[in-house]
């Protein structure tokens, strides 16, 4: 059976309705209902904002995940299908993606998920993509939290094969700290796979993307339309190569335009791509902010 979502999203782009506007009007719909679902189950979730928001976000995003998936899976499946050796997956979700990946290439996979009402979905989805019970775990707290994140997995530089982000990053805070900490997870010669909402080139749309980054981020998890992480990734870290693409149905007018691609590590000083080849630490990014 056909999700009724997948045939709005095909009838959005039919009319030409920017699907941005459609998402929050199905989070203003929908989200309520969820969180009134998720009161009945825990009445003590009351108290708690963003457990109240979490569980509105989990419901709705139950619904919606799998077209959106489906949206993009060209684009997504043979940019995941590289991943391999120690991989750290970025805000999991349910975990559409893991599909993509070739379990047989991945010794340890850990799936970095905050919110507790994606846990029972993710495992499921790990088990259903081949993935053994003993080779991945759900670290459930933000990315953000690095400290709580190498103290639950023992991260720490050069200790990951490949970092993976699928519109994980648009809803991270400080999402730029977290990025100079991956840099640092990576090994030499690693990669940074990534899909993400990215700020548009246009400055009209940037314009509206601006406007409506409260809202969203509100309704969505902390997403921000207007927050250019492709460039916080590809100008601001030494790459000895990289590849940056958009989806071919999405223009830079696309209040939700996506950027896709990935870069490998230098495996030797002196082998960079890109403007800036000095690259920033951690501490150099925090130092700035």
């Amino acid at each position: 059976m056909v999700n009724p979502f997948t045939l709005t999203l095909q009838a959005s782009d039919a009319l030409g309705i920017q699907n941005a506007y459609l998402f929050l009007l199905l989070a203003f719909t929908t989200g309520p209902v969820f969180l009134l679902l998720g009161f009945l189950r825990d009445p003590t979730m009351l108290f708690s904002l963003k457990r109240a928001k979490n569980a509105a976000f989990s419901g709705m995003w139950k619904h919606i995940s799998g077209p959106i998936d489906e949206r993009y899976a060209r684009f997504k499946a043979p940019l995941l299908k590289e991943a391999s050796g120690v991989v750290l997956d970025l805000g999991s979700g349910l975990g559409p993606n893991l599909k993509y990946f070739d379990a047989s290439k991945i010794t340890r996979l850990i799936l970095v998920e905050p919110n507790p009402g994606m846990h029972e979905g993710l495992r499921a989805s790990a088990r259903k993509a081949g993935f053994a019970k003993d080779q991945f775990e759900i670290v459930p707290c933000g990315a953000e939290e690095r400290a709580k994140v190498e103290e639950l997995t023992g991260l720490g530089k050069g200790s990951v094969d490949c970092v993976v982000s699928v519109l994980a990053l648009c809803g991270i805070p400080d999402s730029r700290h977290v990025i100079a900490a991956l840099y640092e997870y990576i090994k030499p010669g690693g990669r940074f796979i990534y899909f993400e909402h990215v700020a548009s080139k246009d400055s009209a749309t940037r314009k509206q993307q601006e406007f409506m980054t409260p809202y969203w981020r509100s309704l969505f998890n902390g997403c921000c339309l207007n927050r250019p992480t492709d460039q916080f990734i590809l100008e601001c870290y030494p790459w000895s190569e990289k590849q940056t693409y958009t989806c071919d149905f999405e223009t830079q007018k696309c209040l939700d335009v996506k950027s896709y691609g990935w870069a490998r590590k230098p495996r030797t000083t002196g082998s960079t791509t890109g403007r800036d080849t000095t690259g920033l630490s951690y501490a150099d990014v925090v130092k700035e902010s």
